[in-house]
């Protein structure tokens, strides 16, 4: 009998994540297994694969009862006889345990932040160390957990995988810069002081070109504060809000440019899909996130001001050849290390450990 995994997803994550979910549900089926895929009613039908069996639950602004709600799918998964439910958000490990446990399931828990570490003191007395795995997507995060467990749950490195495009749908080589540049600025939607010391560098970079766009994805309470600042600097003309939902790929894939001015400390699949369509990428540095490599995936910003955000900007979008080859070498370093089938072969070994179960599998 083949593998059944259930896979329980959040707005949050499926906000964040759900062109790459959709690409590992339709790998996990192709590879023979079973799967559940549990959402929010929110998240419209559409939006998700159309393969495997789905349950939906209504979340709630309280707690206990989305809780409640979650906890209530288990009788319909113990019909299906699913033996693995994998919580692909840190929000909801604790239902997924309190899950796994009342009914007998394998768990994994997916870590995608450096704040997830925090998270685990929440629930530790649900884990069952035979029968739980914590998934881990870079190195540092992995570490962190291991720390933090000290060998009483397995941990594993399973780095968050995408889709890699085709040759036709990457930036065309040209020597002159964009006569209109566009760039994704991919920030929480606060005013933070990175985010402020990117935008205060802007002014000199549009007087350079002044046709430029600057798209902002992120979104928050706090938001108008950015509008703010941008009148202030009176820039407003030449920034935009991505609206949530828009289509932030279609966006992407126009883009010549992307830059994420702040350190979230968590993998982020619009960050990946920039590297893997060859778009140069500026980002601030931050230790949780091994892929961020100064020359390879991308051009760093340690101690962010406004002067280095305006050099930086300026130097990619007028020199298009470096910054196509920068593109190209993030691009190859996702082939090597973020492909949608590692993450699928890393996700099938472990659930296939926690069941026992020995059939073949692609190596990672």
């Amino acid at each position: 009998m083949n593998m059944h995994l259930a896979l329980l997803t959040n707005a949050p994550y499926l906000d964040e994540h759900l062109t790459a979910f959709n690409h590992l549900v339709v790998g996990l089926i192709d590879e023979g297994v079973r799967l559940v895929q549990i959402a929010p009613e929110r998240v419209e039908t559409s939006e998700l694969s159309i393969f495997g069996d789905r349950f939906n639950y209504r979340e709630s602004t309280f707690t206990p009862i989305t809780r409640h709600r979650i906890l209530s799918l288990g009788e319909r998964l113990d019909e299906l006889e699913v033996s693995v439910v994998m919580a692909m958000h840190g929000g909801l490990w604790r239902y997924a345990a309190e899950l796994a446990k009342r009914h007998d399931f394998a768990l994994v828990l997916n870590a995608q932040s450096g704040r997830d570490v925090r998270r685990l003191h929440s629930v530790m007395r649900l884990l069952r160390p035979t029968q739980t795995v914590m998934l881990a997507p870079t190195q540092p995060i992995l570490d962190a957990l291991e720390q933090e467990l000290r060998g009483t749950v397995q941990c594993r490195l399973a780095p968050p995988g995408v889709h890699l495009p085709g040759e036709d749908a990457l930036p065309q080589a040209r020597s002159e810069p964009p006569a209109a540049p566009c760039v994704i600025v991919s920030t929480t939607g606060e005013l933070t002081p990175e985010v402020e010391a990117m935008m205060r560098g802007l002014p000199e970079v549009i007087e350079a070109h002044p046709e430029a766009q600057f798209f902002l994805d992120g979104q928050s309470t706090s938001q108008h504060e950015l509008w703010k600042l941008a009148s202030r600097l009176d820039i407003l003309s030449h920034v935009s809000m991505i609206p949530r939902k828009l289509g932030h790929r279609e966006l992407l894939l126009k883009a010549d440019l992307f830059i994420q001015p702040q350190a979230m400390g968590a993998a982020r699949s619009l960050s990946l899909q920039t590297m893997a369509h060859a778009i140069p990428m500026i980002a601030q540095d931050d230790p949780w996130l091994d892929y961020l490599l100064e020359n390879v995936t991308c051009r760093l910003v340690d101690q962010p001001q406004p002067e280095e955000w305006t050099q930086l900007i300026r130097r990619l979008l007028g020199r298009r050849d470096e910054a196509l080859q920068l593109g190209r070498h993030a691009r190859a370093y996702v082939r090597e290390h973020h492909t949608m089938s590692n993450q699928v072969a890393r996700t099938l070994e472990v659930c296939r450990r926690l069941t026992g179960e020995s059939l073949a599998f692609p190596a990672a």
